[in-house]
């Protein structure tokens, strides 16, 4: 039985710091230490490189493939699977399940470099890059420059990382399969970032894995053409579209991985993003608000084009009816909330305009030193700018598109949220605000 879903432990982008040409094995060698694995690679898949050492699959030259048609079988004898046992420090440990597997890959690796030939998992290993450029490389000048979003993320991150190299340390010097083996700060970094951006649960009753030739896929949110099969045996990846020759082969890695996720996790611009967080934020055990949907980080979003979704002027009607204008619009039936959501629409709009010039001033300037093209000059610095500027365009879209709403109905009054004066201003770095009000969606920042 095959499934189209599968959940990844974080996200797979192959934004590697390995230089042209130094790789060890290409995808020929690792394809037939696959098929000798039980697996298949079709012949038109090849591995790309561009001159910033970012790698990911394509279809080769004067070859094409069909829509339907199976591009590789990985079976799960390739993949590398969590180790056996408690890893000290896991229980309780966010991210435990990926701990688990970065120790397995820890002990492998290193036996590998130890002896080769050793483990069986050589060919593959030969593929995996010579370092990460993630969000923890970012200079001082570089992440001050991200948003709030992105700080949030960027601490969560920092503080798995920390719990996850002390764990793996601890780890290593137990370890029966290390047992004379030097484990440095640095091996469990990399075994970290391995893990985190490469690893996928095949189901939702599978520990996470790491699957060779599958790993090398980009990420493409927009316009994937690669769908993943979860099989008994391993996993599928099947063509979604006809790909021509030389087109790289993408996946959307899921929709609900911001483009700041993107950042921390990778290090680079995701330029094919689709919605992003709408920048609610609403008391997480109030009821009503669950019950509405308004705490769905996929629900209520700002659409790329500048539209925003019907969830989000929902939800910003029902923040500025009064308490018991609140308790009488839970008690209707879908079609009259409709009818009191599109009465109130022109309010919900006056209200988010304003919110969203505050949203605007969460993200640093690119005009203004440090956080200029002038300063941000590494890969990384150009990926923070970028990102900045990708989210400043989607939400300026959508409030120029409100604003012009508003102003088409010839409306010109201010409305403001129930209870309040005027709408508090939202200050950078801030933490959420307990009272259901207009904020940061405190859900785009899970990890």
């Amino acid at each position: 039985m095959t499934a189209r879903c599968i959940w990844f432990a974080a996200v797979l982008a192959l934004r590697c710091t390995r230089a042209e040409g130094a790789r060890a094995a290409g995808l020929g060698d690792v394809a037939a230490w696959v098929k000798g694995k039980g697996g298949r690679v079709h012949p038109a898949v090849a591995m790309a490189q561009d001159a910033h050492g970012g790698r990911g699959l394509v279809v080769a030259e004067n070859a094409s493939v069909a829509m339907g048609d199976e591009l590789a079988f990985i079976p799960a004898a390739a993949g590398i699977e969590a180790s056996e046992g408690s890893v000290v420090g896991a229980e309780g440990t966010p991210g435990a399940a990926e701990l688990q597997l970065a120790a397995r890959f820890l002990r492998v690796w290193k036996a590998e470099a130890a002896a080769p030939g050793s483990t069986g998992y050589g060919p593959y290993l030969a593929t995996l890059p010579e370092g990460y450029a993630t969000g923890t490389a970012l200079s001082d000048d570089e992440a001050g420059c991200l948003s709030a979003s992105a700080q949030a993320i960027k601490s969560e991150y920092d503080a798995m990382r920390a719990a996850h190299v002390s764990a793996l340390l601890d780890f290593a010097q137990l370890d029966a399969g290390l047992r004379g083996i030097d484990v440095t700060r640095s091996d469990a970094l990399y075994a970290f970032h391995t893990v985190l951006t490469r690893a996928v649960r095949a189901s939702d009753e599978r520990a996470p894995a790491l699957y060779p030739v599958f790993d090398i896929l980009n990420h493409d949110q927009s316009a994937p053409n690669v769908v993943v099969e979860a099989t008994e045996g391993g996993i599928r990846l099947v063509a979604a579209a006809r790909v021509a020759a030389g087109t790289p082969l993408t996946l959307n890695y899921g929709r609900h991985l911001s483009p700041n996720k993107i950042l921390v996790f990778h290090g680079f611009a995701d330029k094919t993003h689709g919605d992003v967080q709408g920048y609610l934020s609403f008391p997480a055990d109030n009821a009503d608000l669950a019950e509405l949907g308004c705490r769905d980080a996929e629900a209520v979003v700002v659409h790329r084009g500048g539209t925003v979704s019907q969830k989000l002027i929902e939800c910003v009607v029902f923040s500025i009816l009064p308490a018991e204008g609140r308790a009488a619009y839970m008690a209707l039936d879908a079609e009259a909330r409709a009818e009191v959501v599109a009465e109130r629409r022109l309010d919900a709009a006056e209200v988010y305009t304003g919110h969203l010039t505050q949203v605007l001033a969460l993200y640093p300037s690119p005009h203004t030193a440090p956080c200029d093209a002038k300063h941000l000059t590494s890969p990384l610095g150009r990926a923070v700018l970028a990102t900045n500027e990708l989210l400043r365009a989607a939400y300026l879209r959508a409030h120029d598109a409100l604003k012009d709403e508003v102003r088409a109905s010839g409306r010109r009054r201010r409305v403001e949220v129930a209870g309040a004066s005027k709408p508090k201003p939202i200050k950078r770095r801030r933490e959420p605000d307990p009272e259901m009000e207009l904020g940061e969606d405190e859900d785009d920042w899970d990890m």
